[in-house]
């Protein structure tokens, strides 16, 4: 794979998990995700995450996983969900940002650094 599509693997990696955690962080108050729905998610990124060697997502997912009970019959609630998320919101949030900074004129986005950084440890 050579690196342009890695860096748009990447982007629609951080751009799926950005919308996946909005729509969940909007519900109204009485709404609830099961916890199976968030395996799955956290799974899945995990997954991705490691296919793109972006060491940093994988290991925040890694323990999120440990967290959770695949076959838990659990639902969350929005303020349950965002704290224990809080360190993949964080995350997403940073890298989106550092992301967005980095647009070139044409108005592309250009590698982020902290993809490269993630790399490293």
């Amino acid at each position: 794979m050579n690196l342009v599509n890695m860096e748009k693997y990447k982007n629609s990696l951080f751009g799926n998990i950005k919308n996946k955690l909005s729509n969940w962080l909007e519900l109204d108050g009485g709404q609830t995700i099961p916890a199976k729905e968030i395996f799955r998610f956290l799974h899945s990124v995990k997954g991705t995450a490691g296919t793109l060697q972006l060491c940093g997502l994988t290991a925040i997912t890694e323990q999120l996983l440990d967290g959770i009970d695949e076959d838990s019959e659990r639902v969350w609630n929005r303020t349950e969900l965002r704290n224990f998320l809080f360190e993949l919101i964080e995350h997403t949030s940073k890298v989106i940002m550092h992301t967005l900074l980095s647009n070139d004129k044409q108005g592309h986005i250009l590698a982020p650094q902290a993809f490269h950084e993630e790399n490293e440890g």
